[in-house]
């Protein structure tokens, strides 16, 4: 069952800086120099999501049923895996391409193998995990029913997970990022959300992004490499937990709200761009230039993905094809 919840700032804050990282991080790929906060974003932004994803749907889902907990699925379905579906394989196929091409079964495996919008279908992974939990509440089992119920049933999963990544090579991804969307339900569930005000680990958290930043290695799946993924990004959860309840520029407030409110458009829609942009004038050696050139361009992007975005969302059946809405 559903529950109504009033947009919270700090999530949609939260939530917008995260996808206009996203949309930075992806940009970064016009240049040869790959600079320190290439990989701070890239260590970091994904795991925000996750977390913001796993607080959201704790505050806004009930299930005391199976009736609750099939309703639940076939929403999660219609609102993550019919935007995969449409955007991987259909607006791919027949909208940027140079002809149209037959979806084979090929395209399909390769498609749900690798993904490019992998995140859509790890989260619609994690929705049955979520469910799981409900349905293991639903048989009121004294110690299940708990909080410390709920954290042995994330740790088996976790551990499915690690097994799964380790008997198939698959799985990589979902078992890196659901300690973020585990924590995210667990924070949500205890009403903890100050312990990320802390001031004392906030500093802890600062020292721990400058020094593991620098020695994180992308795809290396290392365990060292692995461990400086975990204390970067749960250290940039909490900072951008800090900064998003500190009082913002109205106009830039407005802008990044609504990066937020739009982010799961602007997620399967900027993709599109990326083709266009123009990589040989873009090689800075100076960090500062490089990320000046790609702020710009992540908000010039942005801008117009949520201006499509909106476009999309005056036609309701287009609305719910491509970005999974009903309203």
């Amino acid at each position: 069952m559903e529950k109504s919840l009033n947009r919270i700032i700090w999530i949609d804050r939260m939530r917008g800086l995260a996808i206009l990282s996203v949309v930075i991080q992806h940009l970064t790929y016009c240049f040869e120099n790959q600079f320190v906060y290439h990989k701070l974003i890239g260590i970091s932004n994904m795991a925000v999501f996750f977390f913001i994803s796993g607080y959201i749907i704790e505050k806004t889902s009930r299930m005391t049923s199976l009736q609750d907990i099939r309703l639940f699925l076939k929403k999660k379905t219609i609102q993550l895996m019919l935007p995969f579906i449409m955007w991987q394989f259909v607006v791919r196929k027949f909208f940027f391409a140079t002809d149209w091409q037959i979806i084979t079964w090929n395209d399909v495996a390769e498609g749900f193998a690798h993904p490019t919008l992998w995140f859509l279908l790890t989260l619609y992974g994690y929705m049955f995990a979520f469910a799981g939990l409900n349905l293991i509440n639903t048989f009121k089992i004294k110690h299940l029913n708990t909080i410390w119920g709920g954290v042995i049933y994330f740790v088996f999963i976790q551990i499915v997970l690690l097994f799964a990544w380790k008997i198939t090579g698959n799985f990589h991804l979902a078992t890196l990022y659901f300690p973020y969307f585990s924590t995210g339900i667990l924070m949500s569930a205890l009403s903890k959300e100050k312990w990320l005000e802390n001031k004392t680990a906030g500093t802890i958290s600062l020292i721990s992004i400058c020094l593991c930043t620098c020695f994180w290695t992308s795809g290396a799946p290392s365990i060292i490499n692995i461990i400086l993924k975990i204390l970067v990004s749960f250290a940039v959860i909490q900072l951008i937990y800090i900064v998003c309840q500190m009082d913002w520029n109205a106009k830039t407030d407005k802008f990044i709200q609504k990066c937020g409110i739009c982010s799961l458009g602007i997620y399967v829609i900027h993709w599109t761009f990326l083709p266009m942009t123009p990589y040989s004038p873009l090689l800075p050696q100076n960090e500062l230039y490089g990320l000046a050139i790609t702020i710009f361009l992540g908000i010039v992007v942005t801008y117009a993905c949520i201006f499509i975005n909106q476009f999309i969302n005056l036609f309701p059946i287009i609305r719910l094809l491509l970005l999974g809405k009903n309203k």
